[in-house]
């Protein structure tokens, strides 16, 4: 289902909309090639609703295919029938880039610097909906730089064609995301067709070409006109060439193609290319490009999906698997060009070229594609990291020892990358191996165990990691060791909450809480102490199982509900049975039984609902007995014993009770001290004889 919509003065007006009377287009036909800008033509009847919003160069028309942009771009021409149907021409923005002109310049650097520099310049020459961001650079130079120069001027889109994609091949190509308009210049545009293409079913015509005529089997690499004084002082000009660094040759030559073919000798310029190390990485790669027959394939073919519903959309630049035995073709294509016929899809073609390496038989091919990828991280880098990167690079592309393998499926296509210290799967130790679902590091061999590994599903597993800061959600494992002797010496676990505040603290002095509780059902140690160094007042509670109150000991000193204190016990049979004992403070007793007053000593029976005090010790007030501001003591039983400091009052439940100056025997007896008390008895003794 398509749909073709306008811009026209930030408005979007609806052009093409199957089903909607009025709103039709007749003979759309959408052309989309790699590379290319890409143009829509379509005939419009002149009472369509929108005619007057597609104006020359401002309105921006756009084509969708199930709600997918394929299209975006401007109308640039119109032609009239004897009908007045209007024939509209649009061409893809990627023509943007023919509006502004580059004056002439200079560069030195790398690819994604020198396109930074042209987009640059053209965004400054045109309004803003005609300007790109730089986006994915997916084409690298195997030095990551590059000498461009032009002392003419040129449109943008002839620059960049002629300066990079001329020489580095690759294609450049629009995106708009986010409102952003972008600029890609890649190799290809992502993945691959789903949809397979074999003769009998959506082939149509397949026609290939082979030139032996190109091929050379020796080269000859020329770099940069550089000055040379000689040894009188005089100064001149020279071709760079390998001949420092390729044992005094001028030349390289593939020994392989040279037994099939002979000798062919060709020559290539590199103006760009001022060291003889380079020039001669360069002169490889290229080499390699020229001993193979040169083959061109064209395929036109009906995607199937117009007629199947179960079959993907082929896409525009991404590799699309071809089998026709008949013609002796098996491989993976690029889907470089593609014609949409909107009313009628069954015309639709395709056009595939430009097939992919096939692995030789040093695999040099594949590591130079690796090359160039590991090289495009530097890009972004400082200097000292790009060594590191170029470093990396030899050593996995053999240059510094090893061996690269690309495993493939029974159908040929790359399924995993190997990278080995033996030429063999069968005789490598260590291996490491990269596939769809992670890449993994062996030291016994192809089938493992890989004890190192990244998977696809997030797992990280390794032996060691060396990190300096790790944020992570949590860290679980058997063991977390801190300190020693290594990087983490002298460590430290430092708990915060969340305003930042220091919580706990564990390092080489101990375990130091600020805040919170501590659990355990064991702490051992020679020294327990609580309070102090800023902390709130220290307390020790100790409860029982159901969570009562068993003992308390804080700064206002030791509350015990049940259990021993010197010697005495407090048991569950004493409670049990109505009998207990307190030694307290104020308001604190056994199930809030009883109100003491202030620090005392209390023996108490349960009777029923109430409990009968036997014993008292403490501040008077209990049982509205002396007063608060003096002891008291007191005992009950068969009778009462009771010391009362505030009167100075000793009571014996009738049998001596003392008050002040004056001792009574229960009222028989009356005396005002011992001496009077004792003539008293002595005459109540006389008088009874």
């Amino acid at each position: 289902m398509y749909r073709v919509t306008v811009l026209c003065e930030g408005e979007s007006y609806p052009l093409h909309v199957p089903g909607a009377e009025g709103f039709v287009l007749y003979d759309a036909v959408l052309t989309l090639e790699m590379g290319k800008a890409g143009s829509f033509i379509f005939r419009m009847p002149p009472v369509h609703p929108h005619a007057d919003k597609v104006r020359p160069l401002s309105s921006e028309i756009y084509v969708y295919q199930d709600g997918e942009e394929l299209f975006r771009g401007r109308y640039v021409g119109k032609e009239e029938d004897f009908y007045r149907t209007g024939k509209v021409s649009c061409e893809g923005d990627l023509a943007y880039l023919l509006d502004s002109i580059q004056r002439p310049y200079e560069h030195k650097g790398s690819i994604i610097d020198f396109l930074t520099q042209l987009l640059n310049v053209h965004n400054s020459q045109v309004e803003e909906r005609k300007r790109f961001q730089l986006g994915q650079v997916g084409v690298v130079d195997s030095n990551n730089y590059i000498n461009r120069s032009d002392s003419g001027y040129s449109n943008t889109l002839e620059c960049m064609n002629g300066k990079l994609a001329k020489t580095h091949g690759g294609y450049f190509r629009t995106r708009l995301s986010g409102g952003i308009r972008y600029l890609d210049y890649v190799k290809d545009y992502g993945g691959s067709n789903t949809q397979e293409i074999r003769f009998g079913e959506g082939l149509i015509d397949l026609s290939q070409h082979i030139d032996p005529t190109t091929i050379i089997t020796a080269l000859v690499p020329v770099g940069a006109e550089v000055e040379v004084t000689a040894e009188d002082g005089t100064v001149s000009t020279t071709r760079v060439d390998i001949r420092p660094v390729n044992d005094g040759n001028d030349y390289i030559y593939d020994e392989n193609a040279v037994r099939q073919y002979g000798w062919i000798v060709g020559y290539r310029e590199w103006d760009d290319v001022t060291l003889p190390e380079n020039l001669i990485k360069k002169g490889r790669a290229y080499l390699e490009e020229c001993v193979s027959l040169p083959r061109t394939l064209e395929l036109t073919a009906v995607d199937l999906s117009v007629v199947n519903a179960d079959a993907k959309v082929l896409k525009v630049g991404c590799w699309t698997n071809i089998v026709s035995e008949p013609h002796g073709v098996t491989g993976n294509y690029l889907l470089t060009k593609r014609t949409f016929h909107l009313d009628a899809p069954e015309k639709d073609t395709i056009v595939l070229g430009g097939s992919l390496p096939s692995l030789s038989g040093n695999s040099a091919k594949d590591k130079l594609d690796l090359s160039l990828r590991v090289q495009q991280i530097a890009e972004h880098t400082s200097k000292e990291i790009e060594s590191r990167v170029e470093n990396a690079t030899q050593l996995i592309t053999g240059g510094l020892g090893g061996y690269i393998l690309i495993g493939r499926a029974e159908d040929g296509h790359p399924e995993e990358i190997l990278i080995m210290d033996a030429p063999t799967k069968e005789a490598a130790t260590n291996v490491i191996r990269l596939n769809k679902n992670g890449i993994g590091f062996s030291t016994s061999g192809y089938n493992g165990i890989y004890r190192n590994a990244w998977t696809i599903d997030g797992n990280l597993v390794a032996d060691f990691i060396t990190a300096g800061t790790m944020l992570a959600d949590r860290i679980r494992g058997g063991t977390l060791e801190v300190g020693g002797s290594g990087l983490g010496r002298n460590g430290k676990i430092i708990l915060m909450d969340s305003e930042d505040n220091v919580l706990c603290v564990l390092d080489e002095n101990g375990v130091d809480v600020r805040r919170g509780t501590i659990r355990g059902t064991s702490i051992e140690g020679s020294t327990l102490v609580l309070g102090g160094q800023g902390n709130v007042q220290g307390r020790l509670t100790v409860n029982q199982e159901t969570g009562e109150v068993v003992c308390r000991m804080d700064a206002d000193g030791l509350y015990a509900i049940r259990g021993n204190i010197g010697g005495w016990d407090i048991t569950d049979e004493m409670l049990s049975s109505g009998t207990g004992m307190i030694a307290s403070y104020a308001g604190d007793s056994y199930a809030d039984r009883a109100t003491m007053n202030d620090a005392s000593f209390k023996i108490w029976k349960r009777e029923g609902d109430s409990e009968k005090t036997l014993c008292y010790m403490g501040r008077g007030g209990f049982d509205n007995r002396g007063s608060g501001d003096s002891g008291l003591f007191y005992i009950r039983g068969g009778s009462q014993v009771e010391i009362d400091g505030s009167t100075g009052k000793i009571n014996t439940g009738g049998m001596i009770q003392s008050y002040g100056d004056i001792i009574s025997t229960g009222g028989d007896v009356s005396a005002k001290n011992i001496d009077d008390m004792l003539a008293r008895i002595e005459a109540l003794e006389a008088k009874v004889k």
